[in-house]
């Protein structure tokens, strides 16, 4: 049996399990610090996808300010478990929530995640599945262009999209005046800068 809960109210040996899911999942550049991820911002919750009493996924939302919408980050399942269908279920569990919540939309960004280098090209297809793997599961590319991401201590630039998904039934915002207050408010969010929009 699968369950989301609350990553705070977990014991310390699965605390532990958990952050060794997040931090093999992405590599160093693409990753915040555990502390960042978990700790530091009061809105954040982390969210741990449990199997029994054991992690096999993690997750992180936290709300954009008073729109209605609420950011995903960090979305991955154990690398021992992967193919087997729980990056859905564990999408399935975090729109649940997010919608019982009160919350309209879902929003989260995609970028390329390797784990070895790779030729822009090869970059922009990694990127390309990712983006295929949401639109299977309801998410849609938000028409709002490419955005990037600093890497490597800031030595580089990763392109990002976003996409969202709605969660009440409402259309998604086609119009730019909403489109870049979404983009802003992730970037806020993401950079910590005091963007107000």
């Amino acid at each position: 049996m699968y369950e989301l809960v609350a990553a705070d109210a977990l014991a310390a040996d699965q605390s532990a399990s958990l952050r060794a899911i997040y931090e093999r999942g992405y590599t160093a550049a693409e990753r915040a610090p555990w502390h960042r991820v978990s700790l530091d911002h009061p809105n954040n919750e982390t969210l741990a996808l449990m199997r029994d009493d054991v992690p096999v996924g993690f997750a992180s939302t936290h709300p954009l300010s008073d729109t209605g919408r609420i950011l995903l980050r960090y979305p991955v399942i154990d690398g021992d478990l992967r193919g087997r269908g729980l990056g859905a279920l564990l999408w399935q569990r975090v729109t649940e929530l997010a919608s019982q919540r009160g919350f309209a939309q879902l929003v989260w960004d995609v970028a390329p995640n390797d784990d070895e280098p790779a030729t822009e090209h090869e970059e922009q297809d990694s990127q390309l599945r990712r983006i295929g793997f949401f639109e299977r599961l309801g998410g849609s590319l938000l028409p709002i262009g490419e955005y990037a991401s600093p890497a490597g201590a800031g030595t580089h630039w990763v392109p990002m999209r976003l996409l969202a998904t709605s969660l009440d039934g409402s259309a998604l915002a086609t119009d730019p005046w909403t489109l870049r207050r979404v983009a802003l408010e992730v970037c806020a969010y993401r950079y910590q800068l005091g963007v107000r929009v």
